[in-house]
């Protein structure tokens, strides 16, 4: 027997049988980057090169700034959450081109993104048993690009992602009516079928070779 195939056998034991909908959160759970933190990507974009509006802002380092204009979109924002392309507006009162640098984020993104097995085969299993499936994300990432790595990943599975319905998983206002729109009337209710797992704790040079990038 095959490993997935011993996932698929033990998930009547591990997984109640009488729900609607099962939900998996996607990143760290379905899938990870090799990094100690998410934040290190923004650390491989500076070494690849930014060019700042003003020679003193590269003192700072683009680590720093993309942080923080994550923080001022998040501020400036009436939606609970928001998307790739709000911290870039903000980004571009400091860094030239900032549309070719966010397409080489999320160049970045893509290529370091690596699925996590045994989560993967245990939603595959619940699909193979003909349960209902959808994956749930608080990701600032835009939805086109949630969809290829899902479909990459993990497969064809129906998903829902902050930065485009604006809310979060914490305020239950996203995810419960869309869920219950998924989910199959004949089932009680939805569960969050999650299995969190640590990011991998490599170091940014070993992302970095992933990535494909010169040294």
């Amino acid at each position: 027997m095959t490993r997935a195939q011993d996932v698929q056998a033990g998930l009547a034991a591990r997984v109640a049988p009488d729900k609607a909908l099962y939900s998996f959160d996607l990143f760290d759970t379905l899938v990870t980057r090799p990094v100690k933190r998410p934040a290190m990507v923004f650390h491989i974009l500076d070494r690849l090169g930014v060019e700042y509006r003003l020679p003193v802002f590269g003192l700072i380092g683009f680590r720093i700034w993309r942080v923080l204009a994550e923080r001022v979109a998040r501020r400036l924002s009436a939606r609970e959450d928001i998307d790739l392309f709000r911290i870039y507006r903000v980004l571009g009162y400091i860094v030239k081109a900032p549309a070719a640098l966010l397409k080489r984020e999320l160049a970045v993104e893509l290529a370091l993104i690596q699925p996590i097995p045994d989560s993967v085969a245990t939603l595959r299993g619940l699909l193979a048993q003909g349960r209902r499936c959808c994956i749930v994300s608080d990701m600032y990432l835009p939805s086109a690009v949630i969809r290829r790595i899902v479909r990459r990943h993990v497969g064809e599975v129906d998903f829902l992602v902050s930065s485009r319905e604006g809310r979060t998983k914490r305020s239950g206002a996203r995810s419960a009516p869309s869920s219950r729109a998924m989910a199959s009337r004949r089932g009680r209710s939805s569960i969050l079928a999650t299995t969190p797992i640590p990011t991998s704790r490599y170091p940014v040079r070993w992302a970095w070779r992933r990535a494909g990038f010169p040294r």
